[in-house]
Parts: structure tokens; C-alpha cells; sequence
């Protein structure tokens, strides 16, 4: 699938199709389409494009580009998992909130409860006491309640 240009309302936007083209690639990871993988400049895996000189995420760029009318207030998602991919098909548009449970920050997150949980019922079997515990891993009461009733 060739990425399909948009009639230039301005030259701006015409500065900004040229800059798009030279800077991207498109590999097939199995998605249902092909990622197009931004190779220009990338903070934290995301692609960065410099344009009238402010810097704007080239994911949001290529989405807005294909999508006038993008509602502001939502972040978008990448479906395909690749923070590179700059495919406005990968792209959703969702809240804050359903990001961040999307997010491999909430699957690290549960995973580290999880692992301390363990920890702690290791500790109590042993021997060791609550105030114990709860002092080597600088936890409050009430923290190390809760995360003992977790599933």
C-alpha cells in the first residue's frame, strides 16, 4: 500500500509532504498492513518532524494529515504496537485513560504488584513480621494491605 498524498491546501503543508516522504520506510511486522517506520529524528521510539520550527510527533502528523477534523483532546494509539510507525491506518484515536491501560506501562505495573505480592507472602512464611515487611520495601500500611488482597 503506497501512502496516498493529499492535495497541499498551503505550501506549508506541501514543506511538510516532502518531509514526510524522505523519512519514513515501510516494513511488513505482521500487522494487517505494513508499518511505516519513521527513520528521521525519535524521542523515546516515537518520531519527532520539525516543521516551521516547532517539533510535533510524526505519528500525529501523518493521522491529521489524513483525518481533518481530528478531535484534540484524544491521543492516538498505536494498534500495531510499533512507537516508529507512522501508518495513520495504526493509528486510533482514544482517551487519555484508555491509553494508559492499553499501555505496556499498566502490564509493567501489574506485573510489579504481582512480583511483590509474592514477596511479601514469602516474607511472612518465613517468619518475618507485617512492620517488617512493610520497612524493607518501604511500604505504608495501607499499601501493604492492598496489595496483599489483590488477586
Amino acid at each position: 500500500m503506497a501512502y496516498q498524498m493529499i492535495p497541499y491546501e498551503t505550501q506549508e503543508e506541501k514543506a511538510l509532504e516532502l518531509e514526510r516522504q524522505k523519512n519514513y520506510r515501510i516494513t511488513d511486522l505482521g500487522y494487517s498492513t505494513p508499518c511505516w517506520i519513521w527513520l528521521g529524528q525519535t524521542v523515546k521510539g516515537y518520531g519527532r518532524i520539525k516543521f516551521m520550527g516547532l517539533t510535533f510527533a510524526a505519528h500525529a502528523m501523518f493521522y491529521r494529515q489524513m483525518h481533518k477534523g481530528f478531535n484534540y483532546k484524544l491521543e492516538l494509539d498505536h494498534k500495531c504496537k510499533n512507537k516508529a510507525c507512522v501508518n495513520p491506518d495504526h493509528m486510533e484515536p482514544i482517551t487519555h485513560a484508555e491509553n494508559l491501560l492499553r499501555s505496556d506501562y499498566m502490564i509493567k505495573l501489574k506485573a510489579r504488584q504481582m512480583s511483590l505480592k509474592r514477596k511479601l507472602e514469602e516474607d511472612l512464611k518465613s517468619g518475618l513480621t507485617p512492620e517488617e515487611s512493610m520497612k524493607k520495601y518501604g511500604l505504608y500500611k495501607s499499601k501493604y494491605k492492598k496489595i496483599l488482597q489483590e488477586n
